[in-house]
């Protein structure tokens, strides 16, 4: 269990966020973790570039990687950046060609599409979780960002 309220219980996250965040989530295939959340927050910063530094990578970067605790809600801890992943879910954010947090995007539009075929619409690189891990082993695999463009 998260510990998020629901709406009319109190301090509910907002649907405004929820629903965009939470669709690429699905998207991306990151899960909910606290590096998934790194994660998804970089994929979301590549693929919504209107702010996407300060309003989706920097505060997870200070809540999860730097243990500072913004939001009662998010909590805090520390060391779970790593950069090779990060790059990853930045070229696959900036490689789709939807956006979920523009203001023109439709949530329900897209609710009875497969997903692969979704993901394939909006551009999204495939993304392999991995099956084994080890020390070495990275949150799936992208192109390099040369080749995202092509």
């Amino acid at each position: 269990m998260s510990g998020f309220s629901f709406p009319g219980e109190p301090d509910p996250p907002t649907e405004q966020f929820t629903t965009p965040h939470d669709f690429a989530h699905v998207l991306s295939g990151y899960d909910t973790s606290v590096q998934g959340e790194l994660l998804v927050s970089t994929f979301t910063a590549g693929m919504h570039h209107l702010e996407g530094l300060a309003g989706h990578i920097l505060p997870v970067m200070v809540i999860w990687q730097l243990g500072i605790p913004l939001t009662e809600l998010a909590g805090s801890t520390t060391g779970a950046l790593d950069a090779r992943k990060q790059w990853v879910a930045w070229t696959r954010g900036d490689a789709t060609t939807a956006d979920t947090f523009s203001s023109g995007w439709d949530f329900w539009a897209h609710v009875d599409k497969p997903l692969e075929e979704l993901r394939a619409a909006m551009g999204v690189p495939r993304w392999t979780r991995p099956t084994r891990p080890t020390a070495s082993t990275h949150l799936g695999t992208a192109p390099a960002p040369e080749r995202l463009s092509a």
